[in-house]
């Protein structure tokens, strides 16, 4: 090929073409950001309401109900009250919440 490019193809140069078709290693220091905190925290949040709502009383899909709503309102406003807490504890951003006057 032109350029000196291999013509072997991989779905993997597609994902992480600066990678040289490896992907990144999750085990590296700092790879944990303030997005995958958030959506941890709220997907776990979300199961655990629903759990308890099932099994326990119906109040608790008002849990679900309220993560539900800050999700929504974060992704159009940026602000997000878990992830200025987590940034606090010194987890970096993400692309998601980059921005940090918010």
């Amino acid at each position: 090929m032109a350029g000196g490019k291999s013509a072997e193809f991989s779905p993997l140069t597609l994902m992480y073409p600066e990678a040289e078709s490896r992907p990144p290693d999750r085990h590296q220091e700092g790879f944990m950001n303030i997005d995958r905190a958030v959506f941890i925290i709220a997907g776990s949040l979300i199961i655990l309401s629903v759990v308890l709502g099932w099994y326990l009383s119906p109040y608790w899909f008002l849990l679900t109900l309220f993560v539900g709503a800050n999700m929504f309102q974060a992704a159009f406003t940026g602000f997000c009250p878990a992830a200025i807490i987590l940034r606090k504890l010194g987890l970096k951003f993400g692309p998601a919440f980059d921005n940090p006057t918010r």
